[in-house]
């Protein structure tokens, strides 16, 4: 799967959402690493949309996009999150704490 990150939104050829319906980002780690995928970009769009993206489809451009188009993201958090070995939700300082949510995909 690839995801576009760009100055109008993210997705991929099917869809994009434009980065002023994102209300809340936050990142979510579970037990699984490290030879798993163990950490996840959890999104919240606004009418209550949700999903999550692997943290292996955010790389280190989409983040600098991410922190043009989203005033207040931490990719601090973010590496904090990313060294857990628990399983955590937690805020990426856009938009508050990121609710538990049952998962889903883009």
């Amino acid at each position: 799967m690839k995801i576009r990150f760009d100055e109008q939104g993210f997705g991929d050829e099917t869809r994009t959402i434009p980065w002023d319906d994102v209300s809340v980002v936050g990142i979510r780690t579970t037990s699984e690493g490290p030879f798993r995928e163990d950490v996840f970009w959890q999104f919240v769009i606004r009418g209550d949309a949700f999903f999550e993206l692997p943290g292996s489809l955010i790389d280190g451009a989409a983040l600098d996009v991410m922190q043009e188009q989203l005033a207040g993201l931490d990719s601090r958090n973010r590496v904090g999150w990313g060294r857990s070995c628990a399983s955590r939700v937690g805020p990426c300082g856009y938009g508050g704490a990121c609710p538990l949510v049952p998962r889903c995909d883009i």
